[in-house]
């Protein structure tokens, strides 16, 4: 990660966007609803694994950690829980960035929890890109996912994106992305799972 030293003193300024539907145990369309009964246990588990992605981030050296809750209506995670370094963002840009919006070249580093295989792939019964009408989204060829589309807007601007979690067909399909391209990031595969929603 990149860092800055202002006034002797060194500062990192962390991005961390938080999905739904590629958390562990996240397997139904109405569990991704706020109000279903399945999902205020989820939510508590999107909570959970953006903790953890906060903690990393304290632990690298994060000094500034802006968390986006970037499903549907922005109010899914409990911010009681975040570490005190936490800025929770919970309205939208209406903009390009989207899933990232309010995410500039101040920042030095980018973090993904809980995204999802992209429409056109199997990896999760949660599979789409941006929304559920599409049959699939590419870029140059390549399925893209709501991960790769972020990934290249942050990049637009400089900023590096340096960790994803998510169902685990995800995670292979960047990893052959950046074997291709010669990059490497670092993820953490949090769910595997079949089209008939089963967890391992």
């Amino acid at each position: 990660m990149i860092d800055r030293l202002v006034a002797g003193i060194l500062f990192m300024k962390v991005y961390i966007s938080v999905d739904f539907e590629g958390i562990a145990g996240s397997t139904s369309w109405s569990s991704t609803v706020l109000g279903d009964l399945e999902h205020a246990p989820l939510a508590r588990e999107m909570t959970l694994e953006a903790v953890a992605a906060c903690e990393g981030a304290l632990e690298a050296g994060a000094t500034e950690i802006y968390v986006k809750d970037a499903h549907d209506s922005g109010r899914n995670m409990d911010p009681t829980l975040f570490p005190k370094e936490v800025r929770l963002i919970r309205d939208w840009t209406c903009d390009p960035l989207s899933m990232i919006g309010g995410i500039d070249s101040s920042f030095d580093a980018v973090m993904y929890v809980g995204y999802h295989s992209p429409a056109g792939m199997d990896g999760s019964p949660l599979s789409h890109t941006m929304n559920r009408g599409n049959n699939y989204v590419k870029y140059n060829g390549r399925l893209a996912s709501e991960f790769l589309i972020h990934a290249y807007a942050s990049a637009s601007i400089g900023v590096p994106s340096v960790f994803l979690s998510g169902d685990k067909m995800l995670c292979d399909h960047v990893h052959d992305g950046c074997r291709q391209r010669g990059n490497r990031l670092c993820n953490d595969q949090l769910k595997s799972s079949s089209r008939t929603g089963k967890d391992s």
